[in-house]
């Protein structure tokens, strides 16, 4: 039978390399955590604005987190050849209004690492691009769910039978199933009632 011995990573290393392996974890969480600091305000100013928003920009992808790392980091961006060249210069362009508005209230927003964290920053990158898909593909339903859901109650309706109703109307939007929110009785029913209410 084989002797497993259990060891700390840390023992495998340098007190020099430790001090390296803390910065550049630092670092990069500083870096992605103002990155999605700035695609947050970025998404939010054309909300406030009420601006047309370009449908390119509406998916959170590697481009949009690439592009919010290095203009919170206070690099300039040199695009390469191709297709999608002006719509990254233009992405680039926009995020960067959106920091400089934002850098004005918040100054530590810009943070630049020492050390070459090209690989280690790409990793994670990815990690926040799928993170904010998840978010958005499997949870932002509950979110609406649960908003029609408090409304429904504040109106007078019982607990049960809101989430109930909240859910039917969810997933018709959600689904472009309006036919589901027009043929169902409940729905009927709380819309006639919320009519006669404002009329």
């Amino acid at each position: 039978m084989p002797l497993i011995v259990k060891r700390k990573v840390a023992n495998f290393f340098h007190d020099d390399d430790k001090h390296i392996i803390n910065q550049a974890v630092y670092d990069c969480h500083t870096i992605i955590q103002n990155a999605s600091r700035l695609i947050r305000y970025y998404y939010l100013s054309w909300i406030s604005e009420q601006s047309d928003i370009p449908t390119e920009y509406l998916q959170v992808d590697n481009d949009l987190v690439r592009m919010a790392c290095i203009v919170v980091q206070g690099e300039t961006f040199h695009p390469r050849n191709g297709k999608d060249k002006h719509k990254k210069i233009r992405l680039f362009n926009d995020l960067q209004k959106v920091f400089q508005k934002i850098s004005q209230k918040h100054t530590d927003m810009t943070y630049k690492s020492s050390l070459s964290l090209t690989h280690i920053l790409s990793y994670n990158q990815l990690q926040l691009v799928t993170a904010y898909n998840n978010n958005i593909i499997e949870h932002f339903p509950k979110y609406v769910k649960r908003c029609i859901k408090y409304d429904l109650i504040k109106e007078g309706y019982e607990k049960s039978k809101s989430a109930r109703i909240a859910w039917k109307i969810m997933h018709g939007f959600m689904n472009n199933d309006l036919h589901v929110m027009n043929d169902d009785e409940e729905i009927y029913k709380h819309r006639m009632q919320k009519i006669c209410v404002e009329s």
